[in-house]
């Protein structure tokens, strides 16, 4: 789990789109930790990265799972 959370955190700032974390299970830790990041993708994934310690953990599950399958896909298609 911790190697999952520590590559989460490395990848938060570029892998995933804002859409992800305003919806789902960050959607009130975007709103607690970030109201003033709005829409903003970039001002999100900053914000969200900053205060990562103090997400949920259905958060960082989610994020911890997202940017999994994005490496995956990632590597699937530079061994083919």
């Amino acid at each position: 789990m911790l190697k999952k959370i520590v590559l989460a955190t490395a990848m938060l700032s570029f892998a995933l789109p804002a859409t992800v974390f305003a919806l789902g299970e960050c959607r009130e830790d975007r709103k607690k930790y970030c109201p003033d990041a709005g829409l903003n993708e970039d001002k999100i994934k900053e914000c969200l990265k900053s205060h990562f310690k103090e997400l949920s953990e259905p958060c960082k599950q989610m994020i911890a799972e997202k940017v999994e399958k994005k490496i995956e896909k990632k590597l699937e298609s530079e061994s083919n």
